[in-house]
Parts: structure tokens; C-alpha cells; sequence
């Protein structure tokens, strides 16, 4: 661990996060930091004394805890900071499943924005404003930032989301239902204005105060996590919804399934059922990609069709990428002397395959048996996978060979 002064620590680390983080996240995360340092009183910081400040906070919500204990070990295990890799504290690592909105509550909170008395003036703008949210699914400091020019309406119209969350930008559709109303809004304004002209604390006020007057106990991310929940319902894919929301991993945007799994069964029923057969052109292409590619490892050459003929079952009933890479080295009789080059290879090959998201999916399990249908459904409604299938049970032997 590294001897260096409090002062020098909070300086040298903090501006390590200036740069990994956005212009919202690092107050939020430097003021944690400094409150520790105060509270640890001129004392270099221990594990004990970060214990002892975490457990100032019995009464917050264990995320809230959770996510001060983040900011604090960032602190011990960075090698800006004091570079202690084994730095550990047993916290508690929730995960609630996301607030259920239902259509009839979002449309009954538009309709709320049109009874206020007061700053009618305002009625249009905060009416878009929650469509905006349910249906585009941003975040709010990412709403707070935007500018009439990230909002492009065109032949191809989107939201440009510009250093979100993590810094990442990205571009998120505007669907007709939205369209309309937002270049109606837009229409005339000067491209650097404010779209909306609030900052991210007035929007959490304004979607909690019309909240509550119809019964709702609402925040921003109430919002969101309807947005997920609506595109899903609506045949969007796993890995869709995640590039919409701009998730990092794909096992976040997986808690919204739980939310609707009488709708996903459904699904299920309908595709197994009513399979639509594939353009046999788009199927000559899919089994000719699939057939080209190969990845070398050390001296053997794996096939994506032959590990698709060998292994196929193990995806459908579940897989981690470190499962997958036992399964290659026993039926290809691999070489584990080049342990990185197998790894780099079964990443390439899942990467191939557009198998990852059930793969993480499956890995998403909170104790409790997932049901083999959840897999069955991606599988199934993903067009790639689908071909597969039909190539695995009508060319058997062309498989397994």
C-alpha cells in the first residue's frame, strides 16, 4: 500500500475520476470521498475506518450503501490511490427489480401536466417532457444536457446522447409517437438552447410532484425503467433495449424480463408455433458465414458450424463463456498452454455466434431456477439463432460431421 498524505491521495485520485467520469457523476462521487477523508481525521484511510463510516449509514437503502462502498474501494484499490488490491468489505449487493409502470399510470401522468393552475405556459413542455422520457428512456441528467441540435429530424430521426452515462454517447430513435410533438416543440428555436430548459433536480421534482398527485410515487428513472419494460413488450430484443438505454452489460437490461414473463411466455407459444419460414436466400447467407468463420488456436482450426453441431444444447440450456471454453478444449482436444489465446478464441467465437446475450441472460440467475422457456424465447424471435435450429435438426449429419 502507498504512503502518501490525505490531501496528496484525495488530489492524485481525484483527478483520476475526473476522467473516467461525466461532469454530473464527479461531485456526486468527490464530495463521498471527501466526507470519508474528514471523517477519518487526519489518519491515513484503513479498512476499518471505512467500516466505520459505512456503518453511519444503517438507516440509508442498501443500493445507497452499496454505492458509497464503490466510491470508497475505488479509493483503496486504485493505483492512483492507495493501491491496495485486496481492500474488502462484505456489503450487500441488491437487486430489486425494477418499478412496474403500466401504460394507463403513464398517460395518466401526462394528463396530470394539463390541470395545474399555475405556469400554464409550461403545461406543453412538461407533457413532453414525460413522453420524452417513457419513450426514449434517458436519463435525467442526459435529458438535463441536451441541446436542440442533439435532436435530429430527418429522414432518420434521433436523439444524439452526447457523454452519457460512463461518458459513452449514443443515438436513440424518435418514434413516430414522439416525433410529432417534439418537432413541434423544437420548431423555430435556436440550435444551442436547452431542449428543455431544466436542470436534472427540477426534473426529478417535476415527475415526483405530478407523481404523487395521481397516486404514484415516481423519480426519473421510473421512467426508464417503464421505457425498457414498454420496448419489450413491443418485440424489441435483449441487445436492443440495451443499446437503446445505453446499458453497459447486458445482464442489467435481463431485470426487465422478470417484469413481464406471462407476455414473454406468450411469445414463446406464438413463435414456436407459428414459426415464419426464412428467406432461403438470407438462409444460404447465414449457414455460408457461419461455415467461413474459423479461429486458430495454437494449431487447430475450430469451425463456427462445427461447434455449433457439437454444442448447441449446452447453449440453450445455458452457458457461461467460461463453461463454453471447457466445452472447446475437451471436444477439440485443446492445448491449455496458451490459456489467453483460448479465452481471446471463445470470445471470438460467442461474438460470432450473437449468442452472448442469452448467455448473459442465463447468468443473471438470483438463486432460484430460471425456466429453460426464457432461452427458448431469444432464441427463438433472434432471426441468426433461428436459422440455426433449422439447420441443427434438418442437416444433422452435415452438422456432426
Amino acid at each position: 500500500m502507498r504512503t502518501i498524505t490525505n490531501e496528496q491521495l484525495l488530489s492524485e485520485y481525484g483527478a483520476e475520476l475526473r476522467l473516467k467520469l461525466s461532469s454530473g457523476q464527479f461531485p456526486q462521487y468527490f464530495r463521498t470521498l471527501n466526507e470519508f477523508i474528514n471523517f477519518c481525521g487526519g489518519l491515513p484511510p484503513t479498512r476499518h475506518l471505512a467500516a466505520a463510516y459505512l456503518n453511519q449509514f444503517q438507516d440509508r437503502a442498501p443500493a445507497t450503501r452499496r454505492r458509497y462502498y464503490n466510491i470508497i474501494k475505488g479509493l483503496f484499490t486504485s493505483d492512483s490511490g492507495l493501491a491496495d488490491k485486496d481492500f474488502n468489505i462484505a456489503m450487500p449487493n441488491p437487486k430489486p427489480l425494477p418499478q412496474v409502470v403500466t401504460d394507463e399510470e403513464f398517460y395518466k401522468l401526462i394528463d396530470s401536466m394539463a390541470m395545474r393552475r399555475s405556469f400554464r405556459r409550461d403545461i406543453k413542455r412538461d407533457k413532453l417532457l414525460v413522453l420524452f422520457l417513457g419513450r426514449t428512456g434517458l436519463r435525467r441528467e442526459e435529458s438535463a444536457n441536451l441541446k436542440i441540435s442533439d435532436i435530429q429530424i430527418d429522414e432518420k430521426p434521433q436523439v444524439l446522447v452526447r457523454a452519457g452515462k460512463g461518458g459513452k454517447d449514443r443515438a436513440v430513435p424518435i418514434i413516430p409517437e414522439l416525433l410529432k410533438h417534439l418537432s413541434e416543440f423544437i420548431n423555430g428555436k435556436p440550435a444551442n438552447q436547452s431542449l428543455f430548459g431544466l436542470d436534472k433536480a427540477t426534473i426529478t421534482d417535476k415527475i415526483s410532484r405530478y407523481g404523487k398527485k395521481v397516486g404514484l410515487n415516481l423519480h426519473p428513472h421510473s421512467l426508464r425503467h417503464y421505457c425498457a419494460e414498454w420496448l419489450l413488450r413491443n418485440g424489441y430484443t435483449a441487445k436492443e433495449v440495451q443499446e437503446w438505454l445505453g446499458h453497459a452489460r447486458l445482464d442489467t437490461t435481463g431485470r426487465y424480463l422478470d417484469l413481464t414473463p406471462d407476455s414473454l411466455h406468450e411469445a414463446v407459444k406464438r413463435t414456436t408455433t407459428n414459426r415464419p419460414v426464412p428467406n432461403q436466400d438470407a438462409v444460404a447467407q447465414t449457414i455460408q458465414e457461419l461455415s467461413g468463420f474459423t479461429t486458430r488456436v495454437g494449431d487447430i482450426d475450430i469451425n463456427a458450424f462445427a461447434v455449433l453441431g457439437k454444442l448447441w444444447g449446452d447453449f440453450t440450456g445455458g452457458m457461461t463463456p467460461a463453461e463454453l471454453l471447457t466445452r472447446l478444449t475437451k471436444e477439440f482436444s485443446l492445448s491449455v498452454v496458451d490459456p489467453q489465446g483460448l479465452w481471446d478464441a471463445t470470445m471470438s467465437l460467442l461474438e460470432e455466434f450473437s449468442l452472448y446475450q442469452v448467455i448473459r441472460l442465463e447468468q443473471r440467475r438470483r438463486g432460484t431456477a430460471r425456466d429453460k422457456i426464457d432461452v427458448d424465447y431469444w432464441v427463438l424471435t433472434d432471426y441468426g439463432k433461428m436459422v440455426v435450429l433449422m439447420l441443427r435438426r434438418e442437416n444433422r449429419q452435415q452438422l456432426d460431421s
